[in-house]
């Protein structure tokens, strides 16, 4: 399940400590400094205000080079931020280690012999990210569906590759977003482990789109079929109580999937 801290427009941070990352810095969270590998969806300050401070923390704690992800029209801004922060702080406890990679939507990185992370675009106000999970598995290849055991063990002694390594999603968040990035991505309502922004409860007239944002209507007529999904990001001027309606109110439309509220 995620882990970590979200509130609209004041900070938002995800984690899977299970798998060694966290997607967004924007709460203080050891959840966020622990893990080696950190993805950044897109660099308004609610979503990586906490950069320097996961640095510190970590260097603080003796871990290794932070493996920090970005789209790359933002790499040049995230390493002048950096490099200027380490030469502040250079004198009192030297440079702190990280590492910035990119990834376009569409490129992929492979953390360990398992786990896979994918970019995907999100339809945000600005560049946006969005990060699926997952794990590449071998299956038997399609076109030997209907082969014998007998016939795939003969082409196996022959040296044909009878299995194909497949993707398989298992968790995703597509940042800040609005409700095309869905509609273009229909895949995101099977995920069996989805983090979803509901950044207004009450928007009648749709105001939240012009900013790249979804509000409670445009999540209710989805067709969610997901195990787990994590509401996360409403706007502060919603209440706890009111949250936990709305949860309410989508395991009544949606009783499949389990309903979870991220912490404010």
């Amino acid at each position: 399940m995620w882990k970590g801290l979200s509130m609209g427009g004041k900070n938002t941070t995800l984690a899977l400590p299970e798998k060694n990352l966290c997607i967004d810095c924007g709460s203080q969270i050891p959840e966020l400094w622990k893990a080696d590998n950190l993805f950044i969806t897109h660099t308004h300050a609610d979503h990586m205000s906490c950069i320097l401070w996961g640095l510190h923390m970590r260097n603080a704690n003796k871990l290794g080079p932070w493996n920090i992800w970005c789209h790359p029209y933002e790499e040049v801004k995230l390493k002048a931020l950096l490099s200027a922060f380490n030469d502040i702080v250079d004198k009192g406890y030297g440079r702190l280690p990280y590492r910035i990679e990119t990834l376009y939507p569409g490129e992929k990185v492979m953390l360990n012999k398992q786990t896979e992370v994918r970019a995907f675009l999100s339809i945000h106000s600005t560049i946006c990210n969005g990060y699926v999970v997952g794990e590449t598995r071998k299956k038997l290849r399609l076109d030997l569906k209907d082969v014998t055991i007998k016939e795939l063990i003969g082409l196996k002694v022959k040296g044909v590759e009878v299995t194909e390594e497949i993707f398989v999603p298992l968790d995703a968040y597509c940042g800040d977003t609005s409700p095309k990035t869905y509609w273009d991505n229909p895949w995101l309502w099977e995920v069996p482990n989805l983090a979803i922004e509901i950044t207004s409860l009450d928007d009648p007239d749709d105001r939240m789109h012009d900013y790249g944002h979804c509000n409670l209507k445009d999540i209710m007529s989805m067709p969610w079929n997901n195990k787990d999904i994590t509401i996360m990001h409403v706007s502060g001027k919603f209440k706890d109580e009111e949250i936990t309606t709305t949860r309410n109110q989508l395991t009544m439309l949606f009783p499949k999937t389990n309903w979870h509220i991220l912490e404010r």
